[in-house]
């Protein structure tokens, strides 16, 4: 095994086992004082606009709170790298209970209802920034804990994990084994225990939400609406939205793995709606057909709906479908 330059300890015991990271301070990468600069710059501007006045001054301040959040953040990260961190990793499975400890933090489970622990990787723009300890218990994909500098401490973890497969199979009142793997592995051989097994809404609740979503993104089509407004529902509405449909609708994780999909999936159906926009007015104005235009609305409202419609009945991860 390499190395790391991390000091990195485990420890087994009767009660179940133990990892602690102690990771060493260090300086802030360049992207994350890219981060830092770009959100100081964002704030300068935010406060221009406010200055200005005018109707300028609303999204001056809308800015400005996305400037002062990135900074704020950024400040808060760099605090910590230059720090660095003293991290304790515990698991423990006593009278058919397992314990999942993260320093002070906590969360217990029944054993017989789990099915499967992986390792989920967590990206921004595609770049990864860190992965989650993850199982699915009683048929429902929940996070346990993030690992910290898991980029530097990556077969660490790994042989974590298969201590964690090793510490819940020993377990003399285990009914089943439980699986370990990374998460685009485990809907291979999957045991019934780590399925989703929750039923997916009828059709008609589905509908209903997928239009509910719809709905007021209709305001990106409309002539008469503020980009302000237009803004907020992308960010805020959408998103709430989106959140509501995906829970009642009892949609599979993969759907709403990162907390980014809460926006980007609104946000895709309302490009395919403004595609569709495009196409009905160039063909309405410079193809001489104006009695298209009366069907704009409903036409971007059904392609919407529909989209929202397949992403929360789906699953392209296996835990629900394999």
């Amino acid at each position: 095994m390499k190395k790391s330059k991390y000091d990195i300890q485990f420890e087994e015991s009767a009660a179940g086992l133990s990892m602690r990271v102690k990771v060493p301070p260090r300086d802030t990468d360049s992207g994350e004082r890219f981060i830092y600069l770009g959100s100081m710059l964002f704030s300068f501007i935010a406060l221009m606009l406010i200055i200005k006045g005018g109707d300028a001054i609303y999204g001056g301040l809308l800015f400005l709170g996305i400037g002062v959040s990135g900074v704020a953040l950024s400040f808060y990260n760099r605090n910590r790298v230059w720090r660095g961190s003293d991290t304790l990793y515990r698991v423990s499975c006593v009278d058919g209970m397992v314990s999942f400890y993260r320093d002070d933090y906590v969360q217990t489970y029944e054993r017989s209802k789990l099915g499967r622990i992986w390792l989920t990787e967590r990206s921004t723009n595609g770049l990864p920034v860190g992965v989650d300890l993850t199982v699915y218990y009683d048929g429902i994909e929940t996070n346990i804990f993030d690992i910290v500098e898991f980029s530097r401490v990556t077969a660490e973890v790994n042989e974590f994990l298969s201590r964690i497969e090793a510490c819940l199979n020993s377990s003399m009142d285990a009914p089943h084994e439980v699986q370990t793997g990374y998460r685009l592995d485990y809907a291979n051989n999957i045991a019934p225990q780590a399925k989703d097994l929750r039923e997916l809404a009828p059709v008609s609740q589905r509908i209903f939400y997928s239009s509910l979503v719809a709905l007021p993104m209709l305001v990106y089509f409309s002539p008469y609406s503020h980009w302000l407004v237009k803004l907020l529902v992308v960010i805020v509405v959408a998103p709430i939205l989106f959140t509501l449909a995906v829970s009642r609708c009892r949609s599979c994780t993969c759907r709403y793995r990162r907390p980014s999909d809460f926006i980007v999936s609104p946000l895709l159906a309302a490009i395919a709606g403004w595609l569709l926009n495009q196409v009905i007015v160039f063909l309405a104005t410079k193809e001489g057909l104006p009695g298209l235009s009366w069907i704009i609305m409903p036409a971007v409202f059904l392609l919407m709906s529909g989209i929202i419609y397949r992403i929360i009945g789906g699953c392209s991860c296996g835990a629900r479908w394999s």
